[in-house]
């Protein structure tokens, strides 16, 4: 497998959205959501209280790139993934990745945030909303096989 590339600045953001054409013609195959969090073989619950163990795997798989991608997402406050969707197909034609400090939650902290939509924007989120979105403090990115 490739090494992990981290998101770090504006230029990381344009490289990744340049390697995967901004994301044209995309679909989410999987997701795996970790927490910190668990239960020992005696039946103790042990919490996580750093943002850093909540932690989020994005496959994604495009028609353009033909080459798989993981997306790490790491500190993260807040995922919504959209399921089954009579009004959704879950193809992604456009994608949002910026950083914002206007996350509803978190205002003033600088974190990443990717979208399944460019239009997207943090600050009007709707329960309701079937855009799945990340708000995390770090992302890392790779190509896999």
């Amino acid at each position: 497998m490739n090494e992990w590339k981290n998101v770090k600045t504006d230029g990381d953001i344009e490289e990744l959205m340049d390697r995967m054409g901004w994301f044209h013609d995309t679909c989410v195959k999987s997701a795996t959501f970790k927490t910190g969090k668990y239960v020992d073989k005696d039946g103790t619950m042990f919490l996580s209280y750093e943002a850093k163990t909540y932690t989020l795997l994005l496959t994604i798989h495009s028609q353009w790139t033909k080459k798989p991608l993981e997306m790490l997402f790491t500190g993260v406050y807040k995922a919504n993934l959209t399921g089954y969707s009579e009004k959704d197909d879950g193809i992604i034609f456009d994608a949002h990745l910026a950083f914002h400090e206007d996350v509803p939650g978190a205002e003033g902290k600088k974190l990443i945030v990717w979208a399944d939509w460019e239009g997207f924007q943090p600050e009007k989120t709707e329960p309701n909303d079937t855009t799945t979105y990340i708000f995390a403090e770090g992302l890392s990115w790779r190509e896999i096989e």
